[in-house]
């Protein structure tokens, strides 16, 4: 028999066994985590508030102030596909790309010790925008500009 899992007073410590993406109309993204504790208890952890993110390399001479104009232009991008795919439904104010910023991280193509590089983190609406933004029909036409 199972001790009861009591919220307010135990750890909410729990292996994780699968995760699931999930909308709910109030509260936007949410992500599931589902798992079991030591004792064997069921967990469901609710995650609101996740941003699905991804990097790209920097390309050489991108500075902070190119940041805004990329984000707009891979938005722009984002519509215009949306509009060329006659997907108009809720086009209007929609948006795929909240931020981007850019973070020094180690690369993981090639051994270069502890040297890092500039990395563009772009995070996105939800995880359905990250497959489009991503394409090489948006990202690097928008990278292109900054390529010496």
């Amino acid at each position: 028999m199972l001790l009861p899992l009591l919220h307010s007073a135990d750890q909410s410590a729990f292996q994780q066994i699968d995760i699931e993406e999930h909308s709910e109309p109030k509260l936007g993204p949410t992500l599931r985590l589902f798992g079991v504790t030591d004792n064997g208890n069921s967990v469901l952890a609710n995650i609101h508030g996740f941003r699905p993110y991804f990097f790209v390399a920097a390309p050489s001479g991108f500075l902070n102030k190119d940041l805004e104009p990329l984000k707009d232009t891979i938005n722009v991008s984002y519509m215009m596909l949306k509009l060329n795919q006659a997907d108009l439904q809720g086009i209007v104010g929609i948006t795929a790309v909240v931020s981007c910023v850019v973070l020094n991280r180690r690369s993981l193509w090639g051994y270069k010790g502890d040297e890092q590089v500039p990395f563009i983190k772009i995070t996105c609406t939800d995880q359905k925008a990250i497959p489009k933004v991503r394409d090489k029909s948006i990202l690097s036409n928008e990278l292109a500009f900054y390529l010496p």
